[in-house]
């Protein structure tokens, strides 16, 4: 007869991080909020830790001194309300939609002024509840990228130990160029609708002759799509040649935005009100999941997690090679892993129990050549970190957290693309209707895994404007 009294002991005290771990699947799978599944395993597996002996007392006593020195002072995680208020009022005041019909204008003239369908415009959207596949709001492709991209690169800066514009600069070049083939997919799109709409209209032309040449409107197209590019160049002045932080930058911009908004009369008291109030609201529920994410962590070292760790560290890191195979699985992994859990779960739950592998993956001897002028840890920056890394220099981890935000930004779009966050308009030429097409994903993820290709064998694509600036 199987004596269970025994047995249970010993299923707890060698596997209670799995257990762990277990509990927070199956939670997930049920659709309970993030914060509090996160939050209620950290409370239970912390009571049983304390009653079994497997946690001190001083561990989990020291939680709340560490939620104020690693959150709530961070210098990184200052930037996130500035940053969410900013994304609002982008939307809030039209920059970029009107920035995109002026495009559209320009490229289609014949595309009539206002669609028939209005589409919802919807900015912030951060996610409190996991597993629903719910469309929850229709998002341009740029505000279903954008916020949640910017998000990711501070939250992967803050666990490499990094400072936030540092990774800006490094993630500036590639970037740059998955942007530019994006915008190059979207002008041709509209390109080719123009024509078609241009071929018809010679078609159905009565009489004799040709339709009077069309005419653009120029002076619109410069003047809606002035303040977005205003706002960029005032951003990459701060950042690339006056070295401002962050968090003074996005200050900046929103004060500019602010007052382009003044100035063309998008902005009166009480939407300023109601952009602050949402953006209020989605830096609670962005810190109500990391606040509980943290306590997850920490019950989850103390309970043992960092043997587990280090067992899968020395299990998939080999002892005399560059590490190349496991960091193209680990990153192919997390690219992968978009097809299931959204970015917040993949940032603040999967990315820190990752980090132990890439704190041990030295590219050292590969990347001091392509930089040299840097070679320690940074002193401008103490940076709070859920889970420690050390060890590698400024270029390895540069290098390596470029690397994990594109992988990232990869499972972002997969995840968008399945929920129906990213969702396209076309309108029915002669018939004043508004078709949902749904985006391909394969051309967003190719661009993203050639990017990221790209990134893994030329580290220079990464390191070059760093060098330049910061060495």
């Amino acid at each position: 007869m199987t004596n269970w009294s025994d047995i249970l002991p010993v299923l707890w005290f060698d596997n209670a991080p799995l257990w762990l771990l277990v509990a927070f699947l199956f939670l997930f799978v049920t659709g309970y909020p993030i914060a509090f599944s996160l939050g209620a395993l950290s409370l239970l597996f912390g009571w049983a830790g304390l009653e079994t002996g497997l946690i001190e007392t001083t561990v989990l006593s020291s939680i709340p001194d560490g939620i104020f020195s690693h959150i709530l002072f961070d210098p990184a995680l200052l930037c996130l309300p500035l940053l969410l208020f900013f994304t609002e009022l982008l939307v809030e005041s039209g920059q970029m939609e009107r920035a995109s019909f002026a495009i559209k204008g320009i490229m289609d003239p014949l595309k009539p002024e206002r669609e028939a369908t209005k589409k919802r415009k919807v900015g912030i959207q951060i996610k409190s509840r996991a597993g629903n596949r719910e469309v929850c709001g229709e998002r341009s492709i740029f505000m279903s990228i954008f916020l949640p991209g910017a998000v990711v690169s501070i939250f992967v800066a803050r666990l490499f130990d990094l400072p936030p514009e540092y990774l800006s600069v490094a993630l500036f070049v590639p970037t740059t160029v998955l942007f530019s083939f994006y915008m190059i997919n979207w002008l041709l799109e509209l390109w080719v609708l123009a024509n078609r709409r241009q071929a018809q209209r010679y078609a159905d032309w009565p009489g004799q002759g040709q339709p009077p040449p069309l005419s653009r409107n120029w002076g619109r197209f410069l003047r809606y799509l002035f303040p977005p590019v205003l706002l960029v160049v005032l951003a990459l002045t701060m950042v690339l040649h006056y070295k401002v932080s962050l968090f003074a930058t996005l200050a900046a911009l929103s004060l500019a935005l602010c007052c382009l908004a003044l100035l063309q009369g998008q902005l009166r008291p009480m939407r300023f009100l109601g952009v602050a109030n949402r953006a209020a609201v989605a830096t609670a529920n962005l810190g109500a999941m990391l606040l509980a994410a943290f306590c997850f962590h920490s019950v989850f070292l103390a309970l043992g997690g960092v043997a587990v760790m280090d067992q899968f560290s020395n299990l998939v890191m080999p002892s005399n090679h560059l590490p190349w195979l496991p960091l193209i699985l680990l990153l192919i992994g997390l690219a992968f892993l978009g097809l299931f859990f959204d970015w917040i779960i993949l940032t603040l739950v999967v990315l820190p129990m990752l980090m132990p592998v890439f704190s041990n993956m030295n590219f050292n001897s590969l990347l001091v050549p392509i930089w040299a002028g840097v070679t320690s840890q940074l002193a401008s920056i103490e940076a709070a970190k859920i889970l420690e890394i050390q060890g590698l220099i400024m270029q390895s981890k540069l290098w390596l957290a470029a690397l994990v935000w594109l992988a990232l930004i990869t499972a972002l779009v997969t995840y968008s693309r399945q929920s129906g966050e990213i969702v396209a308009k076309t309108l029915v030429y002669g018939k004043g209707a508004s078709l949902d097409n749904r985006i391909s994903m394969g051309l967003f993820v190719l661009l993203q895994l050639i990017g990221l290709t790209a990134a893994i064998i030329v580290p220079q694509v990464v390191l070059w404007l760093p060098s330049l600036l910061i060495g």
